[in-house]
């Protein structure tokens, strides 16, 4: 199975996070210039990930390691948006704690030998996918109204792929269970 370590967000967040998707989508035209639809990304998929495992059979090891992991709940705010290559995202801004997280979560699963994409951590949530547009200009800049704390992160796992991603939760660290 296909796994990854994210921070999920509250109900309001991601309330923020989807109104973002629909100014863009007024403000861009969403299918003009694109040869492919443009892939928002689903409500219940918005996240910051963590660290992405890829294919893995055992996720009771990396459950294991994650245990060790031991965080002060800290604040995030959106950012500005962004684009890498084809991905529409809004920046996380919290002082550097999501990639204090990152670093600490990565740490843990070196430590039990369980391996992850090495890319540095640039926190972040992605709105968007085959987003081959430029952005509009009134939104070059700006950032969403969309503030929280985050006190858990999460194991999860994804299936499907383009528009039918489905994400579910394995395991939180606030809870400390199996789902």
């Amino acid at each position: 199975m296909r796994l990854f370590v994210a921070v999920r967000f509250s109900a309001g967040f991601v309330r923020a996070l989807t109104d973002c998707q629909r100014s863009v989508r007024l403000m861009a035209g969403e299918e003009s210039g694109n040869r492919k639809p443009v892939n928002w990304t689903k409500p219940d998929n918005l996240h910051v990930t963590l660290a992405f495992l890829g294919e893995r059979k055992d996720p009771e090891s990396v459950i294991r390691a994650l245990r060790s992991v031991s965080f002060e709940p800290f604040r995030i705010e959106c950012g500005p948006f962004r684009k890498f290559g084809d991905a529409l995202t809004v920046g996380i801004r919290d002082g550097g704690e999501s990639v204090r997280l990152a670093k600490a979560v990565r740490s843990a699963l070196d430590g039990a030998g369980i391996s992850y994409d090495g890319k540095p951590p640039v926190p972040h949530a992605t709105l968007a996918r085959n987003f081959r547009l430029p952005l509009p200009d009134g939104i070059s800049l700006a950032a969403p109204e969309g503030k929280e704390t985050v006190s858990s992160f999460s194991l999860m796992k994804s299936e499907g792929g383009g528009p039918s991603l489905v994400y579910t939760e394995l395991w939180n660290s606030a809870r400390g269970d199996r789902r």
